[in-house]
């Protein structure tokens, strides 16, 4: 769905000369910066009317915002960023898959299946990982060196790993109802099962499949992991307040432009934030700034039409604004669309939230779900 989404959003930008730099961006692994500018560029595209527009900005060094939104003969540079994950909850899922992807990648071409242990009383952080990391490049060396098995540590974080057989110890998890269930009782926080097939390389694979081959898949490596509990990491509205400051120090507008507009895609749900830091984060950050018409955080999430939308929290300057009704009026056209608009489509939902969360809520009984 996602995919459809951002063929949209190309589909509305097809004649803008700057989208080329845009999908060149996707080859450095950008694709999430990426959606973002051009979900936020359609949505203020879709809210212009008469001869207000948008137009997306090279990737230049010299270039000011990500977009450009002309309203009333003006230009009003629009800056994109990211937050990033949440790191109390984000965090350790994410380097973990990382750990995954990197042992999978590094035992492709052992012949015999394997079995990792992975165990620190610290938290999954940056720093445990870079650990972890150091720990298994000594693994895969005894690995290759035939030695098995073996164990690694280094002051709270120990890593064993050994040739896995019908004796080793099973994976936990398993999927009851829907629900992910420990039914062995262990303290793991994670566990993995990287499947393979009996073929040398992909293109072995390709070959010999289309040949009418068939592969029975067996399993390759288990990885189990325990780590610390997370630490309590930067409040979360310091980390929104710099994140704010360092754009609205970077968007440098010229004479000609009118003002600016920072937006920041935020990694948790707006909705469950206090808004009275969320304003005085703002207000903290742009009382230096002369040039801010408005701060936009935005929050992508699922909703009852099998669709993402972003939940908004806009500030804007009423001075600025004022001068331009008209803007305040496209403002107006922005938030309200959110919730009306099919991103995919363009137009808008046929049915009403509360109707598409009914629906949503029959199809689960009936899955059992």
């Amino acid at each position: 769905m996602q995919v459809l989404e951002f063929a949209a959003y190309l589909r509305i930008f097809k004649n803008d000369p700057a989208l080329a730099d845009k999908i060149e961006k996707l080859k450095r692994d950008r694709f999430w910066p990426v959606l973002f500018e051009l979900a936020m560029a359609a949505r203020m595209k879709a809210a212009c009317q008469g001869s207000q527009s948008v137009a997306l900005n090279r990737e230049r060094p010299d270039a000011v915002g990500d977009f450009v939104l002309t309203v009333g003969g003006t230009n009003t540079p629009c800056e994109c960023s990211r937050l990033g994950n949440s790191p109390e909850i984000d965090e350790p899922h994410i380097l973990s898959e990382h750990i995954t992807k990197r042992i999978g990648d590094a035992t492709a071409p052992i012949p015999i299946p394997l079995i990792f242990k992975i165990r620190s009383t610290s938290a999954l952080c940056g720093k445990t990982y870079n650990l972890i990391l150091r720990l298994l490049r000594r693994c895969l060396a005894d690995i290759k060196r035939s030695r098995l098995p073996t164990t690694h540590y280094e002051g709270a974080t120990v890593i064993c790993c050994g040739e896995l057989t019908p004796h080793s110890e099973r994976m936990p998890f398993r999927m009851i109802r829907g629900v992910v269930t420990n039914t062995e009782g262990t303290d793991w926080d994670n566990a993995q099962s990287i499947k393979r097939v009996p073929v040398h390389s992909e293109d072995e694979l390709i070959a010999k499949f289309k040949e009418g081959e068939r592969f029975q898949e067996f399993e390759a490596v288990r990885i189990f992991m325990k780590f610390g509990p997370p630490s309590e990491g930067p409040d979360y509205y310091d980390r929104l307040a710099n994140k704010l400051k360092k754009k609205l120090k970077q968007t440098k507008v010229e004479a000609s432009n009118y003002g600016k507009v920072v937006l920041i895609e935020v990694p948790s749900d707006l909705r469950s934030a206090d808004q009275n830091k969320l304003n005085g984060t703002v207000a903290d950050a742009v009382k230096h700034s002369q040039t801010t018409l408005a701060v936009v955080f935005a929050h992508r999430e699922g909703n009852p039409h099998y669709r993402h939308h972003y939940s908004l929290h806009t500030s804007l300057d009423p001075s600025a604004f004022a001068l331009k009704p008209e803007l305040m009026s496209l403002f107006d056209r922005f938030r309200s669309g959110e919730m009306r608009t099919d991103p995919i489509t363009g137009l808008p939902y046929q049915s009403s939230w509360e109707e598409a969360y009914a629906r949503a809520q029959t199809r689960r009984e009936q899955s059992g779900y």
